[in-house]
This record gives C-alpha cells, structure tokens and sequence, in this order.
C-alpha cells in the first residue's frame, strides 16, 4: 500500500493469483475470512505504515466460490510513507515491474515534493483570494465585501509530472466558459 500511496495510487486485489504480474486465476477468500481479512488489513494500514495513509477503501467482490478484496490506495499527498512493520524503516516506490525499495535519492525526491506541493497550494489559494478581493475574476462579484470562498481542485495538479497542456483546452474554450457568460474573457 506504501508503494502505490508514494506513487500514482492503485488497487491491490486479494484472492487473485497473478503471473509475471498479470492476473491468472481466482483463489476466493471464504466468506467466513472476508471480515477478519478486512479487519487486519485495517490494522495494518494504521500501525505499520507511517504516516497514515488516508483515502484507503477496502470492498468485498463476491465470487462463485467466495470473495476477493479490493483495496483502493490513492496517490498521498502526506508522504512520503514508510512501512514501519517489524521494526522495518523503508520507502517503496511501485513501477511497471513491481513493487522495490525506494533508493535515498528518490527518498530525498518525494520530501521534496511533499514541500513543494503544500507552497504551490498555499500560493494558488493566496492569488485566488486576491483576485476575488480585487474583484479582478471573470464575472463581477456582489459589491458587499462578505465572501465564502470554496476552493476544489484535484491534488495532482500541485504533484511533480502532472503538467497539463493547454493547447487542447483552448480548442475546446466554448466548453469552459462560465456560466451567464458568452467567452472565457471578462465582456
């Protein structure tokens, strides 16, 4: 779960065999497993791997002769994650090939990152605000000055390696426009 929290996130399935990492055939859990499975699996997640990693959803996927579990691990923007199970103190990365042992560069690499993340958040929001304070935005405000500002946006945008282009997205500019508006630019 490390690996994949410190990577792109994924999902992790138990109770299917795989080879050369391709699924091959179905070991089902007996059903009388699935909730002391689930159980451990929870305890793990909270005591052996630090910090936490939050967003992990854990399911039950009934099958003919039982069920398998599907673990649903998204991309941390808490990490890096160390496992710390068995006074173990390692970083995994996940690639194509598998699961290894992160090295001290890529270690140093995913600090960095963190950091870096949480400023550029930080300064989005602080633009964000004094554009709306300057009522400089693509629609005009209300004239009070009482203002709920709700910002959503995806995490991986602020990750390393997520850059967008944009060169699609201003083809496609009629499809973005806001709403009451005619364009993209303020009229």
């Amino acid at each position: 779960a490390s690996a994949f929290a410190n990577t792109n996130g994924g999902l992790i399935l138990v109770g299917v065999e795989e080879k050369e990492g391709i699924a091959d055939s179905i070991l089902p859990i007996d059903a009388e497993l699935v909730d002391k499975i689930k159980l451990r699996l929870h305890s793990l997640l909270q005591n052996a791997i630090e910090p936490r990693i939050f967003g992990v959803r854990i399911g039950s996927v009934k099958l003919p002769e039982g069920f398998a579990l599907a673990i649903r691990v998204p991309r941390s923007s808490s990490g890096p994650h160390r496992v710390t199970a068995k006074n173990s103190n390692r970083f995994y990365l996940r690639s194509s090939s598998g699961v290894y042992e992160a090295s001290y560069g890529e270690v140093r690499s995913m600090f960095i990152e963190s950091a870096s993340a949480r400023e550029k958040i930080i300064e989005f929001r602080d633009k964000r605000i004094q554009i709306i304070g300057s009522r400089a935005g693509f629609l005009p405000l209300a004239e009070n000055d009482d203002k709920i500002v709700l910002h959503m946006i995806p995490l991986s945008a602020f990750l390393m390696g997520n850059e967008i282009d944009m060169s699609d997205i201003v083809e496609r500019e009629a499809l973005l426009k806001p709403l009451g508006s005619s364009s993209c630019t303020p009229e």
